[in-house]
């Protein structure tokens, strides 16, 4: 029986083949990366101006505290992208930069629809290219988004980029009918800019964050989840909480993507000392092409400004200082706790009209050992 030989040339093309066939796949793993995009609904991120036009005054601003408080949490995420939500203006989500250890480079907030001013916004160490507001668009039911939804176009690396949308979606308070009625409007809106961005050589598609004010298996949310992935599905159902209603944990914040965007890793990040009524989410994307990241210094706390030290009992100089950050003392005459525990206050008078109140919300209990005393 005569065997038959393979020529020799052709044994070697065959080689030759699978040697380019196993360093493409060698080259794509070696040029892959990992993006992170992260969300936050930030708790009313106001500044201490009062801004015309728009019922800013009974929202008390962030003190230095709760900014340095927000920027630990923030470092800890270590995310490329941040979606952030319930921020009144550019101006204080650039001085919250300020305070990290690591600023980004690029901040952009539009302002939208909401009426007493809190917008959406993002925070990126990667290129914004460009970026598109919705606030005017029409939606189902005569209805238009209540903050916006913004989109941005943001750089990776050379070859390749990926959009970013931020929502906020309409509250459930009121009639349930109409914030039900509201909210399905704003889904429907999502799907609609995302049918129409054209997805382009390079770009990897759209990611969707923020605060869905709803449950993924909610009816106003329905189609949208569907259409689009759930990364924060790889997270444990039991730790799948990301705002606390009367006790209980919820899950009201999303990182979403549009089909084929893979993900390997997603977290809620939980802290003990929060400004927030929210926990942050971060989601790790595989990407072609590791994301080109700037060098930025280390920037450290920002400096803090002299506050004048008043007197709980001068009103008078109080009131000159409205709106402003100031140090007061005084002698605590009562501990004022609520049945409800949601705050404590201190009172300098047994009068308390006679002098300043202290207000210390619930979240930021935990910074003091022990109040009664």
């Amino acid at each position: 029986m005569k065997l038959l030989r393979a020529p020799r040339n052709l044994v070697f093309v065959l080689l030759l083949l699978v040697f380019v066939a196993h360093a493409q796949v060698e080259a794509k793993t070696a040029t892959s990366g990992k993006l992170r995009v992260a969300t936050w609904n930030l708790l009313n991120l106001f500044d201490n101006y009062d801004e015309p036009g728009k019922p800013d005054e009974g929202t008390p601003p962030k003190s230095v505290a709760d900014m340095k408080a927000m920027a630990k949490v923030i470092d800890a995420l270590d995310a490329d992208v941040l979606g952030v939500q319930e921020v009144e203006n550019r101006a204080i989500l650039e001085r919250l930069n300020r305070f990290l250890k690591k600023p980004f480079l690029h901040i952009e907030l539009i302002e939208g629809n909401d009426f007493r001013g809190i917008d959406v916004g993002v925070m990126s160490r990667l290129p914004i290219e460009a970026a598109a507001s919705h606030r005017l668009r029409s939606l189902p039911g005569d209805h238009r988004f209540s903050r916006d939804f913004p989109v941005f176009r943001i750089r990776v690396s050379k070859h390749v980029t990926f959009d970013l949308g931020v929502v906020h979606l309409k509250s459930k308070r009121g009639k349930k009918e109409r914030s039900d009625a509201w909210r399905a409007a704003e889904a429907a809106g999502v799907l609609q800019v995302a049918h129409e961005l054209t997805k382009t050589k390079g770009n990897l598609g759209l990611i969707v964050v923020g605060d869905f004010n709803d449950y993924k298996t909610s009816g106003p949310l329905a189609r949208l989840m569907s259409a689009f992935v759930d990364h924060t599905a790889k997270i444990p159902e039991e730790e799948r909480f990301t705002f606390i209603y009367r006790g209980k944990g919820e899950q009201i914040d999303f990182v979403l993507s549009t089909q084929g965007l893979e993900s390997s890793a997603a977290r809620i990040h939980r802290d003990t000392d929060f400004t927030s009524d929210h926990f942050p989410v971060v989601v790790t994307f595989e990407v072609p092409e590791p994301p080109v990241r700037p060098v930025v210094p280390q920037a450290g706390n920002l400096k803090e400004f002299d506050r004048p030290l008043l007197k709980a009992t001068d009103l008078q100089t109080v009131r000159k200082k409205l709106l402003q950050e100031v140090e007061m003392e005084g002698r605590v005459v009562k501990v004022y706790r609520p049945k409800s525990g949601a705050s404590v206050s201190l009172n300098f008078h047994k009068d308390y009209k006679r002098a300043v109140t202290a207000f210390i919300p619930k979240l930021a209990l935990g910074r003091f050992a022990n109040l009664d005393k």
